[in-house]
Order: C-alpha cells, then structure tokens, then sequence
C-alpha cells in the first residue's frame, strides 16, 4: 500500500513507488511476474499500476461489500519481458496499451 499525502497527490510519487518496487522485484527477488488487485474506484491507483507497465487481467465482480455497496476488484500483472521493454522504451504509459 502506498499513501501520499493529499497536499502530494498528482506528483507522480505513487508511479516512481510503484516502479522501483517492481524493478526490485524482478532485479532483486527474481521475479518473472508481479500481480496485484485494486478496486475498481480507486482511479488513481489503476492509473499509476498501468503508467507503471501493469496490464489488466481481468476483474472479480462485487467481491467485497462495504459501505452498503458491493465493490469489483480489478486484477493486474506485468512480467518481466514487459518491464525491460517497458523500461527500455520510456514510456509513461501501459507496455502491453491495445
């Protein structure tokens, strides 16, 4: 989980967190795929997931319920082929974009 501080948001803080700890876990741990679910509202985080190379696999439907709502939970992953082209390429947006 990474918070930023309201005052911080829209810097690109949570991006660079989220890079450095996937180029350790592919360069450091060995890694050949890192998978993660976010919910489906939280914009900001998906945003920073797929400007950081993760693509979306999929979504689990209303698979927790808070708040008097059910909620979906998106599935994202991003392997190691992709991060080197990702990196390689510079781009700030998804590797694996239609």
């Amino acid at each position: 989980m990474i918070i930023i501080a309201p005052a911080e948001t829209g810097k690109d803080y949570g991006t660079d967190a989220v890079r450095t700890a996937i180029d350790y876990g592919f360069h450091q741990m060995g890694l050949n795929r890192i998978e993660l679910r976010v919910w489906a509202f939280d914009n900001r985080a998906r945003k920073a997931y797929s400007n950081s190379g993760f693509t979306e696999d999929g979504r689990l439907r209303e698979v927790t319920y808070f708040n008097g709502t059910h909620h979906d939970a998106i599935v994202m992953s991003v392997l190691r082929s992709e991060w080197e082209l990702f990196r390689q390429s510079g781009s700030s947006t998804s590797a694996n974009s239609n």
